[in-house]
């Protein structure tokens, strides 16, 4: 669906001759975030991924101080993750598993193509800023980790330690999102870029294991060279 509008977006370009106006450049940097849920259990615990970042942008000036710009960004989203449970449900190697307690600690591992669009306002010959959204494809995405420390049954009965999850198949396909932009001119062809995007759709379905909505949450550094 993704490909289908950048497809699009490139058609009514060169039909209506705009991709002449059009600065196009190259970026690459790094991304640092994680996926997060809206409301984090006492005692959790995460490591943010840090995650290289390569992307091809385009420009388009509306006006002396609006510009329409888009990057198609190819990105990874990773990130460690230990949390407890209490006395919920949970899946463990394809067994429903009920009054479980014990540590889940997990990681994923997911890759994007991402496309943020923004309008930005240029301050001065150095400073511009701006808004918009972005909408993710996940080419690969992996959410896999293991369950120690456990005890499940009414009374505590059954031992869990090592057994391994895997809810891979559960990440949505696609992610959509708001985000903010700081852009620095350091020479004529070479720009600075801050982006803090922010996802508004869950990264995961609601399952047994994960019952929160769980949304990606990244900051992007990145240096563009414009042609």
């Amino acid at each position: 669906m993704l490909m289908r509008y950048i497809a699009l977006l490139i058609c009514i370009f060169l039909h209506t001759g705009l991709i002449a106006q059009v600065q196009m450049g190259l970026e690459m940097g790094l991304n640092a975030g994680a996926p997060m849920p809206k409301k984090i259990s006492k005692g959790s615990k995460g490591k943010l991924g840090i995650n290289p970042v390569l992307g091809i942008g385009a420009h388009y000036k509306l006006n002396k101080r609006l510009s329409l710009q888009g990057t198609l960004y190819y990105d990874r989203k990773s990130a460690d993750y230990t949390s407890p449970v209490q006395y919920d449900y949970i899946v463990v190697s394809g067994d429903s598993i009920d009054h479980f307690s014990g540590i889940v600690t997990g990681a994923f591992r997911n890759s994007y193509l991402t496309l943020p669009v923004h309008i930005r306002y240029t301050f001065n010959r150095r400073w511009s800023a701006g808004g918009g959204g972005y909408a993710s494809y996940l080419l690969k995405g992996s959410n896999k980790g293991l369950v120690t420390n456990g005890k499940a049954g009414y009374n505590g009965i059954f031992t869990i330690d090592d057994q391994q999850f895997d809810e891979s198949s559960n990440i949505h396909r696609l992610d959509l999102g708001l985000n903010t932009v700081v852009r620095y001119q350091l020479r004529q062809h070479i720009s600075i870029q801050w982006l803090l995007a922010y996802g508004i759709t869950s990264v995961t379905r609601s399952t047994i294991n994960f019952k929160d909505k769980i949304h990606n949450s990244y900051t992007y550094l990145t240096i563009g060279y414009g042609f």
